[in-house]
């Protein structure tokens, strides 16, 4: 019995399990085997994985011993060999014409290519390599593109290696007829409004089709959009002669889901700056039955009440929309009493990653300092611009980026104005992520409003600053030109802020804050105040939703702000 029991010993010891693995060798093969190898294992499953592991990063012929310590252990070493360098690349995309490519032809595929000669073998780079000339086939043009068959052709005794790839691209397809499914309440050319590149006869583009579905779901007329395509029904074009071209007419459907014709809207709200707030709105993207987008909205504040309604038009086939707006508020902020009735025009027009809006206002205006009974009139007709460019990773939660706006605002007493002046304002805000946990935000605005006198310009084109969403310490619109007790509009502005945000936990964060600012006139010293503070963070599906306490060092008080960040 024991004769037959020995040779069960051998087998455990020399290829069995061990009590842990000791892994020894060149410091790159450590690097790259060490997360990976379990702790215990038989001899010959450390040797298949290992020997696959060092494949993925070109080390073919590694040589790996095994040696058993007294403590039962298994010391594993591992010497590399030679890394395997890429000796040649062939890649070969047959056309729709089932003809080879030239290298001109086929030069924007293959720029996507990621192991060059010379370079080191990477499995990771030769899949994504292969994978990235696929998708680029088949987003444009070619919808049913394949790679047909791939080789990695490694020679271990001179450690190099011939990679060989082949893709048939099949027929190139062109934008046929477009059938619509799902429309109601609005006619087809609403459709067609938005539907800038995606043309009968163009050539097939999936990006296009994103574009498309993506502005679609954007406008206030439709809450999905989907677009299918058919590349089994399409239809061969053909040549004079009557012969396939090897192109195909690509059928395809847009399937949408309106928005409901009329909503509705009331809620409760408060703000730091303006108090408690009850308001309802209502929306229609129907208006007149014209396809026009109506957003209204009246709004009670303990501070300020307003009454508004914009009417977007439909969007122009140059992706220009006009809109016309009217408001009437009345407000009781910082000793000054304003009322104020304005009507404007603008045309928005928003291409990638900047919108330029030029506009036309005309605007009305009453203001009281309160405890006086003087009552001062303005009225403005102001021609004016305003330039917006966003550049952020996420638009309601950003952690990168940058925004950055310009307005320009020109009214003379020969055209319907009580004053001649040229405003001038612009703002900026810029997200720095320093690593994963702490974020770095920069914000800063500056304006002049250029007149001989303030005298008939409104208030609403002044500046007044202080509070959340500018110099935090302060209450809002606390700091502009002081008169009688009252803070009015200056004709210049200067705020900065910089803020710091700690993300101990993915949506929640600490931060600390540092403002300066101040409005102010001509004929006054600019004295900047500064207030700095500590808060909390909150990334809320509307964005980021901020508390904070911000201490003046003028006015010597602390301040609570409220306020959900979205950038403007």
């Amino acid at each position: 019995m024991r004769f037959l029991f020995l040779p069960l010993l051998l087998f455990f010891f020399s290829n069995g399990v061990f009590a842990a693995l000791v892994l020894e060798g060149d410091e790159e093969a450590v690097r790259l085997l060490k997360p990976y190898l379990p702790k215990e294992a038989k001899r010959s499953q450390y040797r298949l994985l290992a020997n696959d592991i060092l494949a993925t990063q070109g080390y073919f012929s590694p040589t790996i011993a095994f040696k058993r310590q007294e403590n039962n252990d298994l010391t594993m070493t591992v010497t590399l060999g030679a890394r395997v360098k890429i000796e040649e690349v062939h890649i070969t995309i047959d056309n729709e014409k089932n003809v080879e490519m030239n290298d001109l032809e086929k030069e924007e595929y293959v720029k996507l290519w990621q192991l060059p000669k010379n370079s080191f073998f990477r499995q990771d780079l030769w899949g994504a390599g292969k994978q990235n000339i696929l998708n680029a086939l088949l987003s444009k043009r070619y919808a049913r593109a394949q790679l047909v068959n791939s080789l990695a052709d490694v020679n271990t005794e001179d450690a190099s290696a011939r990679l060989y790839v082949y893709y048939q691209t099949g027929a190139a397809y062109k934008m046929g007829k477009m059938k619509t499914e799902g429309l109601y309440r609005y006619p087809l050319k609403l459709v067609e409004r938005y539907r800038q590149h995606l043309t009968e006869g163009s050539l097939y583009d999936s990006k296009n089709i994103n574009d498309f579905q993506n502005a679609l779901q954007s406008s206030p007329y439709f809450q999905n959009a989907r677009i299918s395509i058919f590349p089994e029904k399409a239809e061969d074009i053909l040549d004079e002669n009557g012969k396939p071209t090897g192109e195909k007419t690509l059928p395809y459907t847009l399937k949408v889901t309106e928005k409901p014709g009329h909503i509705f809207g009331a809620g409760l709200g408060y703000s730091t700056n303006t108090g408690s707030r009850i308001e309802g709105q209502y929306q229609t993207a129907n208006f007149l039955n014209q396809a026009w987008h109506l957003e209204s909205a009246v709004r009670l504040e303990e501070k300020q009440q307003t009454l508004l309604a914009d009417v977007f038009f439909l969007p122009r086939p140059n992706r220009h929309q006009m809109a016309v707006g009217a408001i009437s508020e009345y407000s009781r902020i910082e000793g000054l009493n304003i009322s104020r009735y304005a009507l404007g025009v603008q045309d928005i027009w928003q291409k990638n990653n900047i919108e330029r809006r030029p506009y036309l206002t005309w605007q009305k205006e009453r203001y009281r300092i309160k405890n006086t009974s003087r009552t001062h009139k303005s009225k403005a007709l102001a021609p004016g611009f305003r330039w917006t460019w966003r550049k952020t990773d996420n638009p309601v939660n950003p952690n990168r980026g940058f925004v950055f706006q310009i307005n320009t605002d020109i009214a003379s007493q020969k055209v319907v104005s009580d004053q001649d002046f040229f405003r001038l304002y612009f703002r900026g805000q810029h997200f720095l992520t320093l690593n994963a946990k702490n974020q770095l935000l920069l914000r800063y605005e500056m304006g002049r409003v250029f007149s001989k006198s303030k005298e008939g310009v409104p208030q609403e084109y002044l500046f007044r600053t202080g509070g959340t969403g500018s110099v935090r310490g302060y209450t809002y619109k606390n700091l502009g030109a002081k008169e009688d007790g009252a803070t009015l509009g200056a004709q210049n502005l200067a705020v900065v802020s910089a803020e710091w945000i700690h993300w101990f936990l993915p949506q929640w964060g600490l931060a600390s804050f540092v403002d300066s600012g101040n409005a102010w006139d001509d004929d006054s010293p600019s004295n900047f105040h500064t207030g700095a503070g500590l808060g909390a963070r909150w990334k809320s599906p509307a964005g980021p939703l901020g508390i904070d306490l911000g201490y003046g060092f003028k006015t010597k008080k602390v301040a609570l702000h409220f306020a959900l960040n979205i950038p403007f």
